[in-house]
């Protein structure tokens, strides 16, 4: 070690970790890596010993990463030439978190009398390798190769050594990636569930700042209605009053005087578009909460009384077995309009109306149009969108 700048490892482990949470980063540490090396380029991908090929599908780990080599002589080394990669071929002198030469595989004098050289290699005046397998599951392994000219030569000690202390953090760095992935995909069907929901929704963090929103919170921020998330990603109210009310709420909640104790407050939010009021509540989400993840502190839910009701007539259908135009009628009913309004609107005839509307009864099990919407108002259906309607909704933060 006593041999390996101190400064230039620790670039490197710096640019590992920048790269567990974003793939794309990986170039910066394979370019580092062979500026340090003396490589003339470098390799980040997965590969199977099963049947030597290149592992590009989508999935947890998988990734084809490379710095200063020719797009093409990549693409060729993973539909054909990775097959006749001798050094690959060695996989039992390859154990997974080992540093090791392309000569502790095939000599030089052996490699020059084999396909992959002579039609890979040299025409891209390559002739050794430095690498190793970071991680091995089993056939398949995330390896991690610098390469050299002939006329640079082979890869000396401290580019083992280098690659050695190197290969510890990568496989850490992989671990977190897998984690994060997790974590993601699992806060995404969090905010996809909450998507679905006309309440409009902020999870904050401890510094009160927005962390996500779902599509409701979206729409009421991307237009003058109450809400707005500044440059610096605050939530605030429009009305100066109502907004240091608010702020003062997501700061109990939060806990940021730490003296007081963590409480949520419910808000009536005026605005200058309506009379009508947003209605806040600002509660606290304390450490390990189920399901939310552990940098959320705080969540905001609001509604618009000016939105009105929705009635996915899909979802109608699903549950309670409607036709579509028995879904439309009861959904008609639910907002408080008459059947005869909705026979003039639709322009059927009253009496199919009324057909129409003995079928719902039939099938929701109610004999009457107030217990009608009555179950409809509290059925999952008001407040759960189509998946349809609810991806068209707006989905910038203002």
């Amino acid at each position: 070690m006593s041999s390996i700048d101190t400064e230039v490892l620790s670039t490197l482990i710096h640019l590992i970790y920048a790269a567990s949470t974003d793939q794309s980063k990986w170039r910066n540490f394979l370019d580092r890596f062979a500026t340090t090396v003396g490589a003339e380029g470098t390799v980040l991908f997965m590969h199977d010993f099963s049947d030597s090929t290149v592992v590009l599908r989508d999935g947890e780990s998988a990734l084809m990463e490379n710095v200063r080599f020719d797009p093409a002589f990549i693409a060729s080394y993973a539909t054909y030439y990775a097959r006749c990669n001798v050094w690959a071929q060695a996989e039992d002198r390859m154990p997974a978190g080992r540093a090791i030469t392309s000569e502790m595989l095939v000599p030089f004098s052996a490699l020059q009398h084999c396909e992959f050289y002579g039609d890979w290699l040299r025409p891209q005046n390559l002739a050794h390798a430095l690498g190793g397998v970071v991680l091995k599951t089993g056939n398949q392994a995330i390896k991690f190769s610098a390469l050299r000219s002939r006329h640079a030569g082979m890869f000396g000690d401290d580019a083992l050594r280098l690659y050695a202390a190197l290969l510890p953090h990568l496989c850490q760095a992989f671990d977190i990636h897998k984690r994060f992935r997790a974590l993601r995909a699992a806060n995404s069907g969090q905010m996809r569930a909450l998507d679905a929901i006309p309440m409009a929704v902020w999870m904050c963090g401890a510094d009160c700042k927005v962390l996500s929103a779902n599509l409701a919170a979206r729409a009421m921020t991307d237009t003058p209605r109450g809400l707005r998330v500044n440059a610096l990603g605050r939530l605030h109210a429009e009305l100066p009053e109502d907004d240091e009310k608010l702020q003062r709420a997501l700061a109990r909640a939060a806990g940021v005087r730490v003296q007081q104790p963590r409480i949520g407050t419910a808000l009536g939010l005026a605005r200058l578009c309506s009379v009508t009021r947003i209605s806040a509540m600002v509660t606290p989400v304390h450490e390990a909460t189920a399901d939310i993840d552990a940098e959320t502190a705080v969540i905001v839910f609001a509604s618009d009384p000016d939105d009105g009701l929705t009635t996915p007539e899909e979802l109608l259908c699903k549950i309670y077995g409607l036709t579509r135009h028995q879904a439309r009628l009861a959904g008609w009913l639910m907002r408080g309009e008459g059947l005869k309004a909705y026979a003039q609107a639709y322009e059927v005839a009253y009496d199919t109306a009324r057909s129409h509307l003995k079928q719902v009864f039939a099938k929701t099990g109610v004999k009457r149009q107030a217990d009608l919407v009555r179950l409809l108002l509290s059925s999952a259906a008001l407040i759960i969108r189509s998946e349809a309607d609810a991806w068209r909704a707006p989905v910038q933060i203002g």
